[in-house]
C-alpha cells in the first residue's frame, strides 16, 4: 500500500511539472520555426523579431504569455510571416503573463507587423497590448479573432490594406481618455473593415485618420464610449450596410475635413447626432435609415449630398448650421420630433445666405402647410427650398433613372457608390455593390436591360471603356492577388474572361483609355502616373502628368488625355501641355 502511495504522488508530481512546463522565448527567428502545443505556455521574455523570408507558424491551442516590463513594452515584431491559425475549438491566445494584470495594465507591446505581406491571424485571443495587432505598411488576414482588454485593438498605418472580418472587438482604451479605438486607420492606410462585431470601446469603435480610404462593410458597432466611426484629416472612407448604434455622447458617424461615402447604414439611437458632417467635409450621405438620433444628420460649415434617407424619431431629421450648402433630394421623411429640417445660424462666423436645395423629398404626413411647419429657418438671409415635394416615395433602385436629372442640375453624385458611370453609345458601365460583393454591371441607358459581367468573389472595381466600346478596363485582387492589378474584358468574348495586365507590388487605380485606343494610363497607391501599352507591356512613368482631386474626395485621374489647349500626339509617349 505504501508503495502504491508513492507511485501514486510520483505520477502526479510528474503530471504537474509537466503542466507547468514554460518554453521561454526571445530575440530573432531568422528561419522557419513552429511553437507546438506541447511547448505551451510560450513566455516572451524579451521582443521576438520574426526576420524577412522566415515564417513563425503557432499551432492551435498554444497561449503566448508576454512579460510585463516597464522599461519596455515586450511583443511580437513580423518582418516576415506570421501564421496564428487556430481553430473554433482551440483559439491561440496571447496575453500578458498575468491576466488579472492584462484587463487593467495593457502593459505589453502587441503583434506588430511591419512590411508582412501574407501573415494570418485566426481564431486567436488577443489581450492587454498597448495595440493587439499593429499593421505598418502590410497586408495581413485578420479574422474570427476575439480582441479585447487593449488600449487599441488593431492599428493599421502607412499605406496598409489588411483585410479584417468576423472579430469580436471590445473594452478596448482606457478610462482617461477616448482617443483609442477598435480599429485606427491613418497614414494613407486601406483596410476592408467588414463583419465585424465592435463594442463597449471605450474610446471609437473605428478611427479614420490621415488620407486613409477603408472599406468599413456589414459590421455592428454599438455601445462605444466615443463615436461609433469618427473621420478626419481629409480621408475617404466607404461606410456601407453597418448597424451603428447606442453610441456615445458624440455620433454615430462624425466626419471632420472629409469626403466619405455613407451608404445603406442603419444609424440610429445614438446619444449624439447619427451623422455629422463638419469642417468642410463633403461626400455622400445615401440610402441610410436613420432613426432616433439627435439631428439625423447635422451639417456644419460642410457640402455634402443627402440623398434617399430614411430619418425619422430624430430630434430633427437634418439640421444645417454656419456656411453650409447641402443637396437634399429625394429623401423619405417620416415625423421627427421638432422639425424635418433646420436651418439654423448659431451666432457662427461663416453663416448661410442664399437657397439650400431640398427638393424632390417625400413627406409621409401632412399637406403642404404641415411641410412647411416641419421646415425651421432661423437666418433672415437664406431659406431652405422645398418645392416641389415628391406624391410618391421614390426607391433608390430608381436611382440611375434619375441620373440625368441631378446630372443637368449640376447636382450629379456617384453612381449607386463612389465610383462614377462611364457611358459608351446606348451602353452604361458602373460598379456595385448591389450583391455583397463589388461587381462591374453593363446596362443599358433605359435600365432595361443589366448584367454583371465580372461575378468573382473579389472586389473588381474602377471600371472604363475603351475608345471603340468593344474593351473594358477595371481593376480586382482576383486570383488571390495582394494588390489591386488593372484587367481588360473584351465585349467581344462570350465568355467575358477577364485578361491580367499588370502585376508589380503596388495597388492600381484609376485606368484610363488614350483617345486612340493604343495605351492606358494609371495611378497606383503612391500616386504616381504610369502609361503601358494596350496589352500591359512597355510601362513607363508618366509623374509630369497632371491630375485632379473629382468625385468627393476619390483622386481621379482627369488630364492625362487632355482638352485642347494642351497638346497631345497621338500613338505617342509623350504629352505636353
Amino acid at each position: 500500500m505504501k508503495r502504491l502511495i508513492i507511485c501514486i504522488l510520483c505520477l502526479l508530481m510528474l503530471i504537474t511539472t509537466k503542466g507547468f512546463a514554460i518554453t521561454k522565448v526571445n530575440g530573432k527567428i531568422s528561419k522557419n520555426t513552429v511553437w507546438i502545443l506541447e511547448k505551451s505556455p510560450y513566455l516572451v521574455t524579451k521582443t521576438v523579431t520574426v526576420k524577412p523570408n522566415a515564417t513563425l507558424t503557432i499551432e492551435p491551442g498554444v497561449t503566448v504569455n508576454f512579460v510585463l516590463n516597464e522599461k519596455e513594452k515586450v511583443k511580437l515584431v513580423v518582418e516576415g510571416t506570421l501564421i496564428a491559425a487556430g481553430t473554433e475549438g482551440k483559439k491561440i491566445k496571447f496575453t500578458s503573463e498575468s491576466e488579472a494584470e492584462a484587463v487593467r495594465a495593457k502593459q505589453w507591446g502587441g503583434i506588430v507587423l511591419n512590411k508582412s505581406q501574407k501573415s494570418i491571424i485566426e481564431y486567436c485571443q488577443i489581450e492587454g497590448a498597448a495595440n493587439g495587432i499593429g499593421c505598418f505598411n502590410s497586408s495581413p488576414k485578420i479574422s474570427n479573432n476575439q480582441i479585447r482588454y487593449n488600449e487599441v485593438g488593431i492599428v493599421c498605418e502607412d499605406f496598409s490594406s489588411p483585410e479584417i472580418s468576423f472579430n469580436d472587438i471590445r473594452e478596448c482604451g482606457i478610462q482617461t481618455t477616448t482617443s483609442a479605438s477598435g480599429i485606427a486607420c491613418s497614414v494613407y492606410s486601406s483596410p476592408r473593415i467588414s463583419n465585424n462585431n465592435l463594442e463597449r470601446n471605450i474610446g471609437h469603435g473605428i478611427t479614420v485618420s490621415t488620407f486613409s480610404a477603408p472599406l468599413i462593410e456589414n459590421n455592428n458597432i454599438h455601445w462605444n464610449c466615443g463615436r461609433g466611426i469618427l473621420v478626419v484629416s481629409m480621408s475617404d472612407p466607404m461606410i456601407t450596410n453597418n448597424e451603428i448604434y447606442m453610441n456615445g455622447t458624440h455620433c454615430g458617424i462624425t466626419c471632420y475635413e472629409s469626403s466619405p461615402i455613407i451608404m445603406g447604414n442603419y444609424i440610429h439611437s445614438n446619444d449624439g447626432n447619427g451623422i455629422s458632417l463638419s469642417l468642410g467635409s463633403s461626400g455622400i450621405v445615401i440610402n441610410n435609415t436613420i432613426v432616433d438620433n439627435g439631428s439625423g444628420v447635422a451639417v456644419v460649415n460642410s457640402n455634402p449630398k443627402i440623398f434617399f434617407n430614411t430619418l425619422s424619431e430624430n430630434n430633427e431629421g437634418i439640421s444645417i448650421i454656419g456656411d453650409s450648402r447641402p443637396i437634399i433630394n429625394y429623401n423619405h421623411f417620416k415625423p421627427n420630433k421638432r422639425y424635418a429640417i433646420k436651418l439654423e445660424d448659431k451666432n457662427t462666423i461663416n453663416t448661410i445666405t442664399g437657397e439650400i436645395d431640398a427638393r424632390e423629398n417625400w413627406w409621409e404626413k401632412g399637406d403642404m402647410s404641415d411641410i412647411e411647419k416641419s421646415v425651421f429657418v432661423n437666418n433672415k438671409d437664406a431659406k431652405i427650398n422645398i418645392d416641389p415635394v415628391r406624391k410618391d416615395k421614390i426607391s433608390f433602385d430608381e436611382y440611375p433613372k434619375i441620373h440625368a436629372t441631378l446630372l443637368k442640375d449640376k447636382r450629379e453624385t456617384k453612381i449607386d457608390n463612389n465610383y462614377p458611370w462611364h457611358i459608351y453609345g446606348d451602353k452604361i458601365i458602373f460598379s456595385s455593390y448591389r450583391d455583397g460583393n463589388w461587381e462591374i454591371y453593363l446596362m443599358n441607358k433605359d435600365v432595361t436591360v443589366m448584367k454583371n459581367l465580372t461575378n468573382n468573389p473579389a472586389s473588381d472595381e474602377w471600371a472604363n471603356w475603351s475608345p471603340d466600346g468593344k474593351k473594358i478596363t477595371f481593376t480586382s485582387k482576383r486570383d488571390n492577388k495582394l494588390n489591386q492589378e488593372i484587367y481588360v474584358i473584351s465585349m467581344e468574348d462570350k465568355n467575358l474572361v477577364p485578361l491580367q495586365l499588370t502585376e508589380d507590388p503596388s495597388n492600381k487605380q484609376y485606368p484610363a483609355w488614350s483617345p486612340n485606343g493604343e495605351k492606358i494610363a494609371f495611378r497606383d497607391e503612391f500616386d504616381n502616373l504610369y502609361l503601358m501599352e494596350k496589352d500591359g507591356s512597355g510601362k513607363i512613368g508618366i509623374n509630369s502628368i497632371a491630375y485632379n482631386k473629382g468625385y468627393e474626395g476619390y483622386q481621379t485621374i482627369l488630364y492625362i488625355w487632355p482638352p485642347p489647349p494642351c497638346n497631345i500626339k497621338e500613338g505617342s509617349d509623350v504629352i505636353t501641355h
